[in-house]
């Protein structure tokens, strides 16, 4: 979960036809799958974007979001007083429902494939958590144990056989060792833990983006830096990337693709003076390498 030091806390379904279907049972990816035991629905009063302040909200928050079209968007968090939470856009109105554990991060490739991932509690022994949406149901797929326990934050995903999972792995309850970076991947059958070099000041993924099956990105931070990571189609190798000057701390919370030559991530540092900096850096093939990009305009501005 991002609620570890220095991260930013992280930790509706379809009209009627949603609430018809939380039995939560329907087909699922995997040979072995468990339903969300327990998920009950609430349908919330119609959304008006355009009106701040004047719609219903599910009780918790939402940490990520994804769309498929303009009547089909997912967005998952926590609920409170605990559990999951995953909600849906209609076009109309969020339908939400409430399921065990919590959810860092979604994608949605199709409206009949959706993944969210995050771990299976806040406190105690924490394990990673996956569950699918085939267009039907939700149901948890599973992911493969981790020693030291751990949590996925983001999801991306290509095509039905292929999508990357990134997060913490570890540390265990009374251990010495770090939390290390984790990466799990999907190919339509089962997740797998995927090697990366273990960081001797410990680290993780916050975010991934993929572009194909021989290109994605993770981001996140190894101990006081920024960490980038790729996928080449068959490996995942870590790559330079900048730190802004001056600060104790930096680290990407997110990362986007849009094409081979052409990848953004940003993040924040922490300066020595107690505050905090935004940062980005970009990724453009014939560089060789991320670079930093300017984030402070010379004059600030906003527009209506």
């Amino acid at each position: 979960m991002r609620t570890m030091a220095n991260w930013v806390p992280a930790r509706a379904l379809a009209g009627c036809g949603v609430v018809a279907c939380l039995a939560l049972s329907g087909a699922a990816p995997a040979t072995t799958t468990t339903p969300l035991n327990g998920a009950t629905a609430t349908t919330a009063a119609a959304v008006r974007p355009a009106v701040p302040l004047a719609f219903s909200s599910a009780p918790g928050w939402l940490n990520s979001v994804a769309v498929v079209s303009a009547s089909d968007v997912w967005a998952v968090g926590v609920s409170q007083p605990g559990g999951g939470l995953i909600s849906h856009w209609n076009g109309k109105r969020w339908s939400y429902i409430r399921a065990a554990g919590y959810f860092n991060g979604v994608a949605a490739r199709a409206a009949a494939d959706a993944w969210a991932v995050g771990a299976t509690s806040q406190v105690g022994d924490v394990q990673a958590i996956a569950v699918h949406w085939n267009g039907r149901s939700w149901t948890r797929v599973p992911t493969p144990a981790l020693s030291s326990g751990g949590y996925l934050n983001a999801v991306a995903a290509t095509s039905a056989s292929n999508a990357w999972a990134v997060g913490q792995a570890g540390p265990a309850p009374g251990g010495t060792s770090p939390a290390q970076p984790l990466i799990e991947h999907w190919n339509g059958r089962h997740w797998t833990v995927q090697r990366f070099p273990s960081l001797p000041g410990g680290g993780q993924f916050a975010a991934v983006a993929a572009l194909s099956a021989a290109n994605a990105w993770a981001v996140g931070s190894a101990g006081s830096q920024t960490l980038v990571a790729h996928w080449n189609g068959t490996k995942w190798s870590r790559w330079a990337s900048p730190n802004l000057g001056g600060a104790s701390v930096s680290r990407l919370n997110g990362v986007t693709v849009i094409a081979a030559n052409n990848a953004w991530a940003v993040g924040n540092a922490n300066m020595a003076d107690g505050s905090s900096r935004t940062l980005t850096a970009f990724w453009t093939a014939g560089t060789g390498g991320w670079s930093p990009a300017p984030t402070a305009p010379a004059t600030p501005r906003c527009s209506a």
